[in-house]
């Protein structure tokens, strides 16, 4: 079952990389079920494959008994240098998945749907590396709540916020995070490092422990990017004799007042969060559950406040406002 489930995962990706990535003149095409000879379908392919590897070679090495009845074959894969080497697999997805954001920067004025698939689609192909191949399949589900959610055109701003900020939240402990630090995943830490390294190690490890909020984090964004662009007027219907100039100044605008009322709504919450938790420290800081408990858990706040909010929703949420805008 979870083979299954990752295949579909995987399947679901590949769909995306694919509409997303093929030319508009060569849509008809797609449509007709010529990917094969699509460069489209290649390239994507470049992505997929490495990522299969690295993840089918690295849980057979980390977990063998889920692999009852395909030990021989499996074992003499990893008998082969290729197959055998995880760090150049690992390495492999990293660099097949900077290819697409790399055509996104050059292709900036393309449509916005396909600019978001594309977007959405590495996401979910890097995370995916980062987390437990039993974790894999519970992408499906995120992505089944992120399609459902981002197909209601009633919802505002604040709703839209809501359901990132909680969402967020309940796919860290759907994952297995906890407020313990033995619950840390080191597993998926050194993906593609041959040697400890502070800041990637620090890095890869906070993403595959964070892999659920980072994901509702960027789509929460992503959808309130698509809000704002249903809700603007078509250019054709604006009045003749506007400046081009002062349509786009207006536009920005309203793209950054959009990104800075989403964030701005996440921050309040977050403070509240640290008021709450600093306020339980110092009362209960004689307690007998102070060490065990209540640090671990300011600990905890501290990565939800500077990896999650400040790096992610902050730094990371105001590149895709300016690589969707």
């Amino acid at each position: 079952m979870i083979a299954i489930s990752c295949a579909i995962a995987y399947a679901i990706d590949f769909y995306h990389l694919i509409s997303a990535l093929t030319p508009d003149a060569e849509e008809e095409a797609t449509s007709q079920l010529r990917l094969p000879f699509s460069s489209a379908s290649l390239q994507t392919l470049s992505i997929v494959t490495p990522l299969m590897l690295f993840k089918l070679m690295f849980t057979f090495n980390d977990a063998p008994e889920l692999f009852s009845g395909y030990d021989e074959v499996l074992q003499g894969m990893n008998r082969t240098p290729f197959f055998n080497d995880l760090v150049s697999l690992a390495r492999a997805v990293w660099i097949a998945c900077l290819i697409p954001l790399v055509q996104l920067l050059w292709r900036r004025h393309s449509k916005v749907e396909k600019k978001r698939h594309i977007l959405m689609a590495v996401l979910t192909a890097f995370l995916a590396n980062q987390l437990r191949a039993t974790n894999i399949p519970t992408l499906i589900i995120f992505q089944s709540i992120c399609f459902i959610l981002t197909r209601r055109s009633d919802m505002n701003s604040s709703q839209i916020s809501l359901w990132t900020l909680l969402l967020a939240h309940v796919s860290f402990f759907a994952l297995g995070g906890t407020n313990g630090i033995s619950s840390i995943d080191l597993s998926n830490a050194y993906n593609g490092i041959s040697g400890y390294k502070p800041l990637p190690v620090g890095i890869l490890l906070f993403v595959s422990n964070w892999a659920g909020p980072i994901y509702f984090s960027i789509n929460g964004i992503i959808t309130q990017l698509d809000r704002r662009q249903k809700m603007a007027p078509d250019a054709a219907t604006e009045r003749e004799g506007q400046v081009r100039g002062i349509e786009q100044e207006q536009e920005l605008e309203t793209k950054w007042d959009t990104y800075t009322q989403h964030v701005s709504k996440l921050t309040w919450f977050m403070c509240a969060a640290v008021f709450g938790v600093e306020m339980a420290c110092c009362l209960l800081r004689e307690h007998l559950f102070v060490w065990t408990v209540f640090s671990p858990k300011f600990l905890y706040v501290g990565a939800w406040v500077g990896g999650w909010h400040l790096v992610v929703n902050v730094i990371v949420g105001a590149l895709i406002a300016w690589l969707l805008g």
